[in-house]
């Protein structure tokens, strides 16, 4: 369920902002898994 909402959480951000955005908040996120989610 994680993976899911974490996908559409950045689908919704990169169609906003735009893909250099996400990148940005994945990095400073600083996550386990550097942002790799499969759903």
């Amino acid at each position: 369920m994680k993976g899911i909402v974490f996908t559409e959480f950045l689908e919704m951000v990169e169609d906003k902002f735009g893909l250099e955005v996400v990148d940005t908040i994945i990095e400073k996120a600083e996550l386990p898994s550097e942002g790799v989610y499969t759903a």
